[in-house]
Order: structure tokens, then C-alpha cells, then sequence
């Protein structure tokens, strides 16, 4: 069995539109004739080569320590531990987790490919994941926080100036957040499984930075 890990840390703003009734002509835009040049800043866990990718893709990979000393390494190792023994359960157990929302609530399978669980809140989570899936969500939460707050140095604004935005997000609770955890399980040649997780923060904001 091969697992790997894929932390993605992902924006995407609303669709919001602005109310018919505005007075677009009462509209003040101000705007750079060119776009300020990026401080040059080092955000955590992310390799220099990388720092662009987050800019360009509104994504980045991560860097893990190799030690278990490291926080987020051990919650990461624990949640793929916690994920092995919930994918490795009966059917029926599993579909207890099934929701009308598909693969964007609950667990979901596709015979012949895939089986994954999206967590999103503690109203559905297995006992089997709930400790780990805990853990890692403050762990990535705290990180998520710390990338924002560079980027926004980048900018030259302050850090909460963005942090704002993640930070309702940082801890798995029982309000149902855009934020989501989802583990997956997929079905290869004879007995090869993979194992990937995502945590995806979604930030739904105007631009009144």
C-alpha cells in the first residue's frame, strides 16, 4: 500500500454581486496603473521555488518534516493511520456516513475507483476519524493562518488584514464551514490503495481589503 500526503491550501472569492440599485457612478475605484511588486517574504512550510505557485495557482504543495517531532507531521500520520481503519470497514458501517450532499458531505464510493469521506463538521464524523481529523484540522489551521498572514506582508498589509478570513475556519466544530477535510481511498491494480488528504480553506470575500 502507498499513501501520500497532499495538503492544498486554496482561495476562491464569491460570486457576490453588487445590489442593482447601486449608483455604479457613485463608485470610487482606486487603482495601481501597475501591480506592486511582491515583498519578498518566506512562508512556512513552503519551499522557495514553490512561494510563486500559491500566486500563480492559488495553490502550493507543502513541506513535512521527516520527524515525528514535528506537529503537523505526526497529525498527518495519524490521520492516514485513522483513515487505513475507517476505508478498511464494512460497506454498511461506511454508508451510515452517506449524505444527500454527495462527495461534498459524508462518504461516497465509486465502484471500481474510489471511495473518499468529506468532513466539515463534527455533526458527521466516524469515531474513527474524529480524534485525528481534530487534531489535524488545528494543526493546518494554525499553519493556514501563518501563509495568510505572509502573503499579506507580501502585499504590504497588515496580517489580519487576511487572517480575518481563515480564522472562523481554524477549528473543526460543529457549525458547518466552507472549509473541508477530505480523506480519500483510491482502488488500483490488484491490491494497490492510495490514500490522500486535502484540506481546502475557501474564503468568500469582497475586496474591502
Amino acid at each position: 500500500m502507498a499513501i501520500f500526503t497532499s495538503l492544498k491550501l486554496k482561495l476562491r472569492p464569491s460570486a457576490k454581486t453588487e445590489s442593482p440599485s447601486q449608483d455604479s457612478s457613485q463608485k470610487q475605484v482606486s487603482r495601481d496603473p501597475l501591480p506592486r511588486p511582491l515583498r519578498p517574504i518566506d512562508l512556512p512550510r513552503i519551499h522557495p521555488t514553490q512561494q510563486f505557485s500559491l500566486h500563480d495557482q492559488g495553490w502550493t504543495t507543502l513541506s513535512l518534516s521527516s520527524s515525528l517531532s514535528d506537529p503537523l507531521h505526526h497529525s498527518t500520520t495519524t490521520l492516514f493511520s485513522a483513515s487505513k481503519t475507517f476505508f478498511s470497514l464494512s460497506s454498511s458501517h461506511k454508508e451510515t456516513f452517506k449524505t444527500t450532499s454527495g462527495s461534498e458531505e459524508g462518504w461516497s464510493h465509486v465502484s471500481g475507483e474510489k471511495e473518499m469521506i468529506t468532513l466539515r463538521s463534527l455533526d458527521l464524523i466516524p469515531e474513527e476519524l474524529r480524534d485525528a481529523a481534530i487534531d489535524f484540522w488545528a494543526q493546518a489551521g494554525r499553519l493556514l493562518n501563518e501563509i495568510l498572514g505572509g502573503v499579506a506582508r507580501s502585499l504590504g498589509l497588515e496580517e489580519e488584514r487576511l487572517v480575518r478570513f481563515s480564522e472562523p475556519g481554524v477549528a473543526l466544530g460543529r457549525e458547518k464551514m466552507a472549509t473541508m477535510l477530505r480523506l480519500f481511498r483510491y482502488e488500483g491494480e490488484g491490491a494497490k490503495i492510495v490514500a490522500e488528504g486535502k484540506f481546502v480553506f475557501i474564503s468568500f470575500h469582497n475586496n474591502d481589503w
